[in-house]
């Protein structure tokens, strides 16, 4: 099994045309590939309303905020702003860690240093109203 990150330049598409294409010559044709998921990446400005959004209820909660304008690896997340053109936001004050299916977790109950579930769903509630406020929607 192999876990490929995307390159921004390249679709999900040709990475794994290239993989099939490297294969073959190097002799090594009787490799199946199998795609279980493909994503392409998702950028978004930090000026786009919903994260400046996010910043506001960020720092309204004295939490420091770290901006990441694109990431190593394509998801599900990617799917609908690829499909409809919208931002992409993800973050916040998610309390939880990790990266793999296999040692990802969420905190219900916190310790005042990290978010639990209720704070993840007031944050959320947060940034939706003020979101809506300020884009006039």
């Amino acid at each position: 099994m192999l876990d490929m990150r995307m390159v921004v330049e390249l679709s999900p598409e040709e990475i794994i045309a290239h993989l099939r294409t490297h294969l073959d010559q190097h002799g090594c044709s009787d490799i199946e590939v199998k795609v279980y998921a493909a994503f392409g990446h998702a950028q978004t400005s930090a000026q786009e309303p919903v994260i400046q959004s996010a910043l506001k209820i960020l720092a309204d909660w004295q939490v420091e905020a770290t901006l990441w304008p694109i990431e190593a690896g394509g998801g599900p997340w990617t799917a609908v702003p690829n499909m409809f053109n919208v931002p992409c936001l993800r973050g916040g004050v998610i309390g939880g860690g990790n990266r793999s299916d296999n040692n990802e977790f969420m905190v219900i109950e916190g310790d005042g240093k990290v978010a639990e579930l209720a704070d993840v769903e007031k944050y959320l509630v947060d940034l939706i109203y003020n979101y809506a406020r300020t884009s006039g929607r």
